[in-house]
Protein backbone atom coordinates (compact mmCIF):
# COMPACT_ATOMS: atom_id res chain seq x y z
CA UNK A 1 0.00 0.00 0.00
CA UNK A 2 1.48 3.42 -0.58
CA UNK A 3 0.21 6.48 0.99
CA UNK A 4 0.78 10.23 1.10
CA UNK A 5 3.69 10.90 4.14
CA UNK A 6 2.23 13.43 5.95
CA UNK A 7 3.64 13.08 9.39
CA UNK A 8 6.84 13.58 8.44
CA UNK A 9 9.92 15.90 9.88
CA UNK A 10 12.21 17.99 7.72
CA UNK A 11 16.32 18.01 8.01
CA UNK A 12 18.09 20.37 6.07
CA UNK A 13 22.30 20.36 6.54
CA UNK A 14 23.38 23.69 4.33
CA UNK A 15 26.11 26.19 3.78
CA UNK A 16 26.02 29.86 2.48
CA UNK A 17 23.64 28.96 -0.07
CA UNK A 18 20.82 31.11 1.09
CA UNK A 19 18.48 31.94 -2.06
CA UNK A 20 18.53 28.31 -2.85
CA UNK A 21 17.84 27.14 0.82
CA UNK A 22 14.95 30.45 0.63
CA UNK A 23 13.29 28.83 -2.35
CA UNK A 24 13.60 25.35 -1.36
CA UNK A 25 11.34 26.44 1.94
CA UNK A 26 9.31 27.99 -0.32
CA UNK A 27 8.25 25.03 -2.32
CA UNK A 28 8.31 22.63 1.09
CA UNK A 29 6.02 24.87 2.28
CA UNK A 30 3.22 24.68 -0.48
CA UNK A 31 2.80 21.02 0.14
CA UNK A 32 4.08 20.87 3.85
CA UNK A 33 2.91 24.16 5.31
CA UNK A 34 2.66 23.08 8.93
CA UNK A 35 5.58 20.41 9.09
CA UNK A 36 8.31 21.04 11.37
CA UNK A 37 11.51 21.87 9.46
CA UNK A 38 15.18 22.18 11.27
CA UNK A 39 18.04 23.37 9.71
CA UNK A 40 21.84 23.01 10.48
CA UNK A 41 23.64 25.89 8.56
CA UNK A 42 27.70 25.62 8.40
CA UNK A 43 28.02 28.69 7.76
CA UNK A 44 27.90 32.57 8.63
CA UNK A 45 25.53 33.82 6.67
CA UNK A 46 22.45 34.75 8.27
CA UNK A 47 18.99 32.48 7.90
CA UNK A 48 17.28 33.85 10.46
CA UNK A 49 14.74 35.97 8.04
CA UNK A 50 13.07 32.60 7.20
CA UNK A 51 11.86 32.41 11.35
CA UNK A 52 10.10 35.42 10.47
CA UNK A 53 8.57 34.36 7.23
CA UNK A 54 7.43 31.06 8.43
CA UNK A 55 6.54 28.99 11.43
CA UNK A 56 7.62 25.26 12.30
CA UNK A 57 11.16 26.21 11.81
CA UNK A 58 14.31 25.92 14.08
CA UNK A 59 17.99 27.07 13.17
CA UNK A 60 21.10 26.09 14.50
CA UNK A 61 24.43 27.95 13.38
CA UNK A 62 26.61 24.98 13.76
CA UNK A 63 29.91 24.01 12.89
CA UNK A 64 31.93 23.77 9.56
CA UNK A 65 31.96 20.05 9.17
CA UNK A 66 32.24 19.39 5.56
CA UNK A 67 34.81 21.73 3.90
CA UNK A 68 37.17 19.53 4.13
CA UNK A 69 36.23 17.50 1.29
CA UNK A 70 36.53 20.06 -1.12
CA UNK A 71 39.76 21.74 0.27
CA UNK A 72 41.71 18.17 -0.41
CA UNK A 73 41.68 15.22 -2.59
CA UNK A 74 40.45 13.40 -0.12
CA UNK A 75 40.43 9.96 -1.21
CA UNK A 76 44.64 10.18 -1.41
CA UNK A 77 44.35 11.24 2.58
CA UNK A 78 41.51 9.87 4.31
CA UNK A 79 43.62 7.18 6.42
CA UNK A 80 45.45 9.96 8.02
CA UNK A 81 45.12 10.11 11.04
CA UNK A 82 44.25 13.90 10.27
CA UNK A 83 41.28 13.23 8.08
CA UNK A 84 40.07 9.81 9.68
CA UNK A 85 39.42 12.46 12.84
CA UNK A 86 37.30 15.17 10.83
CA UNK A 87 35.56 12.08 8.66
CA UNK A 88 34.30 10.63 12.09
CA UNK A 89 33.13 14.23 13.37
CA UNK A 90 31.53 14.76 10.22
CA UNK A 91 29.51 11.08 10.70
CA UNK A 92 28.81 11.67 14.36
CA UNK A 93 27.33 15.42 13.83
CA UNK A 94 24.85 14.24 10.96
CA UNK A 95 23.76 11.38 13.48
CA UNK A 96 23.39 13.61 15.96
CA UNK A 97 21.08 16.42 13.65
CA UNK A 98 19.50 13.47 13.17
CA UNK A 99 18.48 13.20 16.58
CA UNK A 100 18.06 16.95 17.45
CA UNK A 101 15.74 16.41 14.12
CA UNK A 102 13.37 13.59 15.49
CA UNK A 103 12.86 14.94 18.79
CA UNK A 104 12.21 18.38 17.58
CA UNK A 105 9.82 17.71 14.69
CA UNK A 106 8.56 13.84 16.45
CA UNK A 107 7.35 12.77 12.64
CA UNK A 108 6.87 9.10 12.12
CA UNK A 109 9.23 9.85 8.76
CA UNK A 110 12.30 12.13 8.18
CA UNK A 111 13.22 13.18 5.15
CA UNK A 112 16.38 14.50 4.38
CA UNK A 113 17.11 17.23 2.31
CA UNK A 114 19.79 20.03 1.17
CA UNK A 115 19.24 23.86 -0.81
CA UNK A 116 18.87 21.69 -4.19
CA UNK A 117 16.13 19.83 -3.58
CA UNK A 118 12.76 20.58 -5.16
CA UNK A 119 9.63 19.19 -3.50
CA UNK A 120 6.88 19.92 -6.24
CA UNK A 121 3.92 17.64 -4.62
CA UNK A 122 3.14 15.77 -1.48
CA UNK A 123 5.40 12.58 -1.00
CA UNK A 124 4.32 8.93 -1.32
CA UNK A 125 6.31 5.83 0.92
CA UNK A 126 5.03 2.31 0.58
CA UNK A 127 3.38 1.45 3.74
CA UNK A 128 6.14 -1.70 4.03
CA UNK A 129 9.50 0.57 3.47
CA UNK A 130 11.52 1.78 5.84
CA UNK A 131 14.24 3.80 3.62
CA UNK A 132 13.22 5.35 0.28
CA UNK A 133 16.13 7.10 -2.23
CA UNK A 134 17.20 7.20 -5.43
CA UNK A 135 19.54 4.47 -5.71
CA UNK A 136 20.96 6.01 -8.53
CA UNK A 137 24.74 4.79 -6.95
CA UNK A 138 26.39 1.72 -7.43
CA UNK A 139 30.22 0.32 -6.67
CA UNK A 140 29.84 -0.04 -2.73
CA UNK A 141 34.23 -1.04 -2.41
CA UNK A 142 34.90 -4.80 -1.31
CA UNK A 143 36.43 -3.26 2.13
CA UNK A 144 33.17 -1.97 3.28
CA UNK A 145 31.03 -5.04 1.96
CA UNK A 146 33.83 -6.93 4.20
CA UNK A 147 32.60 -4.66 7.23
CA UNK A 148 28.95 -4.79 6.91
CA UNK A 149 29.57 -8.69 6.73
CA UNK A 150 31.31 -8.86 9.66
CA UNK A 151 28.15 -7.58 11.38
CA UNK A 152 25.85 -10.37 12.72
CA UNK A 153 22.30 -9.37 10.67
CA UNK A 154 23.39 -6.99 8.55
CA UNK A 155 23.29 -7.34 4.77
CA UNK A 156 25.51 -6.70 1.90
CA UNK A 157 24.85 -3.82 -0.17
CA UNK A 158 26.07 -2.09 -3.29
CA UNK A 159 23.24 0.95 -4.50
CA UNK A 160 22.99 3.63 -2.72
CA UNK A 161 21.64 7.61 -2.76
CA UNK A 162 19.78 8.34 0.22
CA UNK A 163 19.75 12.46 0.02
CA UNK A 164 17.09 13.31 -0.54
CA UNK A 165 16.31 9.80 1.34
CA UNK A 166 13.10 9.33 3.63
CA UNK A 167 12.95 7.12 6.34
CA UNK A 168 10.81 5.72 9.25
CA UNK A 169 12.09 7.15 12.10
CA UNK A 170 11.83 3.99 14.51
CA UNK A 171 13.75 1.97 12.10
CA UNK A 172 16.73 4.51 11.92
CA UNK A 173 16.67 4.55 16.04
CA UNK A 174 17.22 0.68 15.34
CA UNK A 175 19.80 0.93 13.27
CA UNK A 176 21.76 3.86 15.15
CA UNK A 177 21.51 2.31 17.82
CA UNK A 178 23.39 -1.34 16.72
CA UNK A 179 26.19 1.00 15.14
CA UNK A 180 27.23 3.06 18.03
CA UNK A 181 26.77 -0.13 20.17
CA UNK A 182 28.96 -2.35 17.66
CA UNK A 183 32.66 -1.80 19.10
CA UNK A 184 34.84 -0.17 16.63
CA UNK A 185 32.20 0.13 13.76
CA UNK A 186 32.46 3.34 13.01
CA UNK A 187 36.24 3.66 12.44
CA UNK A 188 36.02 0.20 10.48
CA UNK A 189 33.69 2.03 8.23
CA UNK A 190 35.55 5.16 7.61
CA UNK A 191 38.94 3.45 6.89
CA UNK A 192 36.78 1.32 4.21
CA UNK A 193 35.91 4.09 2.43
CA UNK A 194 36.92 7.29 1.70
CA UNK A 195 33.32 8.80 0.91
CA UNK A 196 31.88 7.40 4.36
CA UNK A 197 31.14 11.04 5.74
CA UNK A 198 28.56 11.64 2.41
CA UNK A 199 25.29 11.77 4.36
CA UNK A 200 23.72 9.75 1.12
CA UNK A 201 26.23 6.68 1.98
CA UNK A 202 25.52 6.73 5.85
CA UNK A 203 21.70 6.23 5.94
CA UNK A 204 21.82 3.43 3.78
CA UNK A 205 25.09 1.44 5.49
CA UNK A 206 22.74 1.84 8.96
CA UNK A 207 19.68 0.32 7.71
CA UNK A 208 22.02 -2.28 6.31
CA UNK A 209 23.14 -3.37 9.67
CA UNK A 210 19.62 -4.49 10.49
CA UNK A 211 19.17 -6.18 7.10
CA UNK A 212 17.24 -2.83 5.99
CA UNK A 213 17.86 -2.24 2.04
CA UNK A 214 17.71 1.01 0.57
CA UNK A 215 14.22 0.68 -1.80
CA UNK A 216 13.91 3.19 -4.71
CA UNK A 217 11.72 6.44 -4.39
CA UNK A 218 9.18 6.34 -7.64
CA UNK A 219 9.02 9.77 -6.55
CA UNK A 220 12.45 10.79 -7.48
CA UNK A 221 14.03 12.50 -10.27
CA UNK A 222 17.28 14.48 -10.90
CA UNK A 223 18.03 17.70 -13.09
CA UNK A 224 21.44 16.69 -13.87
CA UNK A 225 20.55 13.03 -15.53
CA UNK A 226 16.86 13.27 -16.62
CA UNK A 227 16.10 14.75 -19.87
CA UNK A 228 12.69 14.92 -19.01
CA UNK A 229 12.58 15.93 -15.53
CA UNK A 230 10.30 19.41 -15.81
CA UNK A 231 7.74 17.16 -17.09
CA UNK A 232 7.62 13.90 -15.38
CA UNK A 233 5.79 15.12 -12.83
CA UNK A 234 7.85 13.89 -10.04
CA UNK A 235 7.56 15.25 -6.84
CA UNK A 236 11.19 14.89 -5.25
CA UNK A 237 13.41 17.13 -7.98
CA UNK A 238 17.50 17.04 -6.74
CA UNK A 239 20.22 18.41 -8.23
CA UNK A 240 18.03 21.64 -8.79
CA UNK A 241 20.85 24.40 -8.66
CA UNK A 242 19.01 27.16 -10.16
CA UNK A 243 19.43 29.64 -7.40
CA UNK A 244 22.99 28.75 -6.65
CA UNK A 245 25.43 31.67 -6.76
CA UNK A 246 27.87 29.09 -9.30
CA UNK A 247 24.81 27.81 -11.72
CA UNK A 248 25.84 29.83 -14.48
CA UNK A 249 29.68 28.17 -14.40
CA UNK A 250 28.94 24.76 -13.10
CA UNK A 251 24.94 24.27 -14.15
CA UNK A 252 24.28 26.03 -17.49
CA UNK A 253 21.19 24.28 -17.88
CA UNK A 254 19.63 25.76 -15.68
CA UNK A 255 19.71 29.29 -17.66
CA UNK A 256 16.82 28.93 -19.44
CA UNK A 257 14.64 26.75 -16.84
Amino acid sequence: MIKNVTNIGIMMSCFDEVEAVSFAIQELRRFYPENKIFIFNESKKDYSFLLEKYKNIKIKNDEDTMSFYYQYPIHEVYLLPEFQEKIQKAVLTFLNRIHQTIEYSQGEYLLLMDPDVLIRGELNIPSNVNLLGSLRNSGVPLSTKKVLESVEGAIIIDEWGATPGIFKVKTFQKAYNKFISTPNLLQKFTQSWYAFYAHDIIIPMLFALIGEREHLNNDFTECNSDIDWQTNNKKLVHHYKKYYSDVEIKFPFFKEV
